[in-house]
């Protein structure tokens, strides 16, 4: 589901015959009773919140994001930065969608719906928790609220957001994860649709692949996740750029903001890549000092299908 984008998927038996659907909300159901994944740290696994919606804005201004509200609802902030509601496409939806009972007099009515402020339409108050809350308990609460996102809340601040696929992800990407049926690295991209340019994710998944090249001759990748959160100024490439990346030996995280998110994405890359050798570099230092030799465990096992995968992805040979 990860790797496709799906938000369900067909479940068959053995002569197959459809036999139910299985989707993202079914298995963050079962997400509370999993001991190894219930018992992280939303902080740990939770997505940059992404925009920030003044509750004075414009519907408008929310119809030009409509990428990103696909994703999940946006926290809507009130002039002091404190969370007051969220907003999503099922808000926006019921604001422009205006059925009409006598034809000419509905479009008679004055007024143009896209500068209805973003606060008369939200919903209030946003499914919230706090830092310190359990995965396996926000899980509770996506399932009991049937929502599939809720916000990191801190000081009345949103600084975060855990949705389904950031929990689906944690499970894959769990050390030992890749021992039970994990055969390639999965990347998700946050922030980007390709309908707009569709050469811009060709270049992006271009840069990632050369990046797990490298990656993977340090440690064993195992899920990427990368977040590109647009600023709302006169340059369309300005934005910040934040990454997750599991591996074997652990998680590593990376953000960078400039005026170009291609060079921005680079700079994250190039940053994971350099902590990924410098954990590499102080494992073998420490076994050094312990005057041992290295175990045929302790070096990432190299995997020479999934490194043939990222070199085609890569365009090499």
């Amino acid at each position: 589901m990860l790797a496709t984008g799906l938000r369900a998927a067909p479940v068959v038996g053995k002569r197959g015959e459809l036999v139910g659907i299985v989707s993202r909300t079914d298995l963050v159901r079962a997400f509370s009773d999993m001991e190894d994944l219930a018992g992280h740290l939303v902080e740990q696994v939770a997505s940059p919140p992404g925009l920030l919606i003044h509750e004075s804005e414009s519907c408008g201004t929310l119809l030009h994001q409509i990428r990103l509200l696909e994703e999940h609802p946006l926290p809507v902030i009130d002039a002091k930065g404190r969370l007051v509601g969220a907003v999503g496409v099922a808000d926006l939806g019921r604001v422009l969608w205006r059925p009409t009972v006598g034809g000419k007099k509905d479009a008679a009515r004055p007024g143009n719906v896209l500068n209805v402020e973003v606060g008369s339409i939200m919903h209030s108050p946003a499914l919230t928790v706090p830092p310190g809350t359990t995965t396996g308990a926000a899980a509770a609460l996506m399932t009991r609220e049937k929502v599939s996102s809720v916000f990191v809340v801190e000081k009345g601040r949103p600084t975060g957001v855990v949705s389904q696929s950031d929990l689906l992800g944690l499970a894959v990407g769990t050390p030992g994860a890749a021992d039970l049926a994990v055969e390639d690295v999965y990347v998700q991209i946050h922030g980007v649709r390709a309908s707009g340019d569709p050469s811009m994710l060709t270049e992006i998944d271009r840069l990632i692949a050369k990046a797990l090249k490298h990656i993977a001759r340090n440690t064993k990748p195992v899920l990427l996740s990368v977040h590109i959160t647009p600023h709302a100024t006169h340059r369309a490439g300005d934005a910040t750029v934040q990454a997750r990346l599991h591996t074997d030996r652990g998680v590593f995280h990376a953000s960078e903001t400039g005026w170009n998110f291609f060079a921005s994405i680079q700079q994250v890359l190039d940053d994971l890549v350099a902590q990924t050798r410098r954990d590499r570099d102080e494992r073998r230092t420490l076994r050094k000092r312990a005057g041992r030799v290295p175990a045929e465990d302790d070096e990432p096992t190299v995997d020479g299908e999934l490194e043939a995968k990222i070199r085609a992805a890569a365009g090499e040979d």
